[in-house]
Order: C-alpha cells, then sequence, then structure tokens
C-alpha cells in the first residue's frame, strides 16, 4: 500500500510539475504575442514609411504617441504635409494599378489617432505575409487610390503594431458599425443604440449577435469592423 501511494504521488507531483511549466510558458507567449510582436511591428513599420522616402510623409513615430496637434491656439505647431498648389482639373483622375502581392504603396495618416500616426499600407491582407509584418493590407479587388468604390484595407488590433486598436474611437449616437467574419456579417444604423440605450461595448456585443457571431467576436483579429455615419430622414 505504501508503495502504491509513493506511486501515485510522484505521479501527482511529476503531473503537477508539467502544468506549472506549462502555464509558465503559455504565460510567456502570451506576453510575447502582445508586447514584443507590438515593438518589434512598430519598428518594422517605422522604418518601412522612414525607408519610402516619399515627400511629405509624416514621420512614425516608434512608441504611437500621440503628439500636438495643430490648431489658431497651437500656431508653432507645423503641419507636416507641404500643401500642394491646387490645380483645378476636369480629366478623370488617375487610377493607381494594383500592385503585387506585399508590395507598400501607400501610407495612411489619421490625425484623429494622433499626430505622428502614420502607418504603411500593403498589397494582400494575408497574415504571414502582409499584415504581420506589414501592418496595414488592402483587399485585393476592392478599389484603388483614384478608381470608384471602396478601398478596403485590414490590419491587427491587438498585435503586431495593432494599427487598427482604436476601437474606442466608435462614438455612440454617431457611428454605424459592420461587422465580418468568415462569411457572416451584421450591420447596425447609428440611432439602434441611441434608441435601446446602449453603451458601446454593447453595441458591439449586439452587432456581433446581429451577424450570428458569438457576442466577443468583436476581439477576434479575424473580424472585420468598419464604422460608419448615416443621415436618417
Amino acid at each position: 500500500m505504501k508503495r502504491g501511494r509513493r506511486i501515485i504521488d510522484r505521479v501527482l507531483g511529476v503531473t503537477g510539475e508539467a502544468l506549472v511549466t506549462l502555464g509558465v510558458v503559455l504565460g510567456l507567449f502570451v506576453g510575447w504575442e502582445l508586447w514584443w510582436t507590438d515593438l518589434g511591428a512598430n519598428r518594422a513599420q517605422a522604418d518601412i514609411v522612414a525607408n519610402l522616402n516619399w515627400s511629405g510623409t509624416p514621420s512614425a513615430s516608434v512608441s504611437g504617441t500621440p503628439g500636438p496637434s495643430p490648431s489658431i491656439a497651437n500656431p508653432d505647431v507645423v503641419f507636416p504635409i507641404n500643401a500642394p498648389t491646387l490645380v483645378k482639373r476636369t480629366d478623370a483622375p488617375p487610377v493607381l494599378a494594383e500592385p503585387a502581392h506585399a508590395t507598400t504603396f501607400a501610407t495612411m495618416y489619421v490625425p484623429r489617432w494622433g499626430y505622428d500616426y502614420v502607418r504603411p499600407i500593403s498589397q494582400g491582407t494575408d497574415k504571414r505575409g502582409v499584415l504581420d509584418p506589414l501592418g496595414i493590407g488592402h483587399y485585393t479587388g476592392t478599389a484603388m487610390p483614384g478608381g470608384l468604390g471602396n478601398f478596403a484595407v485590414a490590419a491587427h488590433r491587438t498585435t503586431y503594431g495593432k494599427p487598427f486598436n482604436r476601437i474606442e474611437e466608435i462614438q455612440v449616437g454617431k457611428h454605424g458599425i459592420l461587422m465580418r467574419n468568415g462569411g457572416s456579417s451584421g450591420l447596425l444604423l447609428p440611432q439602434v443604440a441611441t434608441d435601446y440605450g446602449w453603451d458601446r461595448t454593447t453595441f458591439l456585443e449586439q452587432t456581433c449577435h446581429k451577424a450570428g457571431l458569438p457576442r466577443d467576436s468583436w476581439k477576434d483579429s479575424n473580424t472585420e469592423i468598419y464604422i460608419f455615419s448615416a443621415d436618417v430622414f
């Protein structure tokens, strides 16, 4: 009996040590996924923008800390994009042809997300070739700059520099939400959240429900979230 008990204790001890080790490994992986991939991707994307050498391209910040915004009250801040001389054109706009896969062809500059927010846009939306190393990806087959239609892009919201992590920018009552994941999609107009008294999180969860997805699918990195404004008469 004592020998059998010792064997059971040894098995339990080994199992416990294995579970603790597994927990440590998983914790390190989560830390690497959430922190280290952000650090490396931020640096890589900043280098891509810097190496473009395009005139008037704002400098990308590695830290992502928003800088000051130009305003009348802050006249010493110089807007980073050189304003071109305006010339009236009546001909059709030039349409950029779709480049080869993983080719960086544009940058996204969103002053509302920070004075120094600028990210590269590359062709394609696969994780390994575009979204992980390059940042923002352009959906093949959607409109290119200058063309008619929607210019659709995708990017991570929680890892690899999280270019699209500003979910909190959704303003209840002002923005509607279109959500897609796989073959499922759902859309709610801005006034729906106001009519039901939802907060931002509930609005996102209800849009997931409308799409037939689990309520926390808006946190899924594979979920595409689009916000829009609408005039309701």
